[in-house]
């Protein structure tokens, strides 16, 4: 069974694995808390995401 999620379990987790998070902590702080994303930065960096992706897709 090479090739298939059954013969290799790291493919197997990535194809079968969960579709999101339910809690994530980076260095010891929750950043995904019940499938919800708790930084206290997001919106700023999503702010920040928008205005970068825009000026990229401007320039291609």
């Amino acid at each position: 069974m090479t090739g298939t999620p059954a013969g290799n379990p790291v493919e197997g987790w990535l194809r079968c694995g969960p579709v999101a998070a339910r809690h994530t902590v980076v260095a010891g702080r929750f950043v995904v808390e019940d499938g919800v994303p708790v930084h206290p930065g997001l919106d700023d960096q999503l702010t920040v995401r928008r205005r970068v992706s825009a000026r990229t897709q401007a320039a291609v």
